[in-house]
């Protein structure tokens, strides 16, 4: 079973080496409590990423993120996925301003407008 928002794997009884699915929740709480991306416009990995690393995946993606558009890659011992849901904010530290997720917009990453809330169009 997983949690209805982020989609974190539960522990179930007598689940045999429960930390596995404990640490790969916790790898995606770290990722996403305080999300902080490099950029938003590379669209291959990076050949020497650092721990801890994150960015949304820019298309046309290729390489080992081809068909993960939009998507938050972050990286911790290898590259991971999470799919953005309507409300999601991130910082994008190379153009110093934040982005919102809205499913419903053409675009979906939209910059957010200097002063405003996040999004709220859920």
């Amino acid at each position: 079973m997983t949690t209805p928002n982020l989609l974190l794997s539960e522990l179930i009884a007598s689940q045999s080496a429960p930390h596995v699915p404990l640490n790969e929740s916790l790898r995606i709480i770290d990722a996403l409590l305080h999300l902080a991306v490099v950029n938003r416009t590379t669209a291959t990995p990076p050949g020497a990423p650092a721990e801890g690393d994150c960015y949304i995946i820019a298309g046309p993606a290729t390489g080992d993120w081809a068909g993960l558009e939009e998507q938050i890659a972050f990286y911790s011992g290898g590259w991971q996925y999470v799919t953005p849901r309507t409300g999601f904010a991130a910082y994008v530290i190379a153009e110093g301003a934040w982005v919102d997720y809205v499913q419903s917009s053409p675009s979906g990453w939209q910059v957010r407008e200097t002063g405003a809330a996040a999004s709220t169009d859920f």
